[in-house]
Parts: structure tokens; C-alpha cells; sequence
């Protein structure tokens, strides 16, 4: 029974294997090649948490908790990754802007 259905379901999912797959692909990576690197690994960080609402949004699955949790860990990592740690976390404990040559060459950095 489960080999006459894939057989019956074959044209309709090679389909859905070459438009959803293979041209959302192309299409992903042809717009990322265009990015920085850093707006590039946003985007991808971004693509599981847009997933979960489309499915919710669109096919109307339910969202748990465990679902919101790891969304929320996903999009804190986006803000990490988007924002020049060092500048904001000086800015944000110390209330101190800091430059380029300040950071790298003064020589009072551990690196």
C-alpha cells in the first residue's frame, strides 16, 4: 500500500521537489551572495524562525513552548551576531565610545 501512493503522489512531489527546493534555493543563495557576510548569517539564523510562523500563520499548527523558547535563543544569537559586540557592550557597562585605533592598537586590549 505505501509504495501504490508514492507512485500515485510521484509527479505531484518531483513538483514540489524542483520549485520549493531547488528554484528556493537558487533563489536564497543568488540573494545572500549579494549580502556581507554578517547579513548573510542573520538571514540564515532567521530562516527557522520565519519557518515556525509561516507554518503557524499558513497551515495553522500550534506554536509550543518549546517552539517560542528556541526562537527566542535564535533571533538574541541574530542580535549578537548583527551588532559590533565590543563598541555596544563598552557603550551599554561603561557609557564610554571607543574607536577603531582605541580598540586595536592602543595596547592596553587583551587579546
Amino acid at each position: 500500500m505505501p509504495g501504490y501512493v508514492l507512485v500515485e503522489n510521484l509527479p505531484i512531489l518531483m513538483l514540489f521537489g524542483v520549485i520549493i527546493t531547488g528554484i528556493g534555493a537558487v533563489f536564497y543563495i543568488r540573494g545572500v551572495a549579494g549580502v556581507s557576510a554578517i547579513t548573510g548569517s542573520v538571514l540564515t539564523l532567521l530562516e527557522p524562525v520565519l519557518c515556525i510562523f509561516f507554518d503557524c500563520t499558513v497551515l495553522g499548527n500550534p506554536i509550543h513552548r518549546g517552539m517560542i523558547i528556541g526562537c527566542l535563543f535564535i533571533l538574541a544569537a541574530a542580535v549578537i551576531i548583527s551588532l559590533d559586540n565590543v563598541v555596544f557592550l563598552k557603550r551599554l557597562i561603561l557609557g564610554k565610545e571607543t574607536t577603531f585605533v582605541e580598540r586595536y592598537f592602543s595596547g592596553t586590549k587583551d587579546f
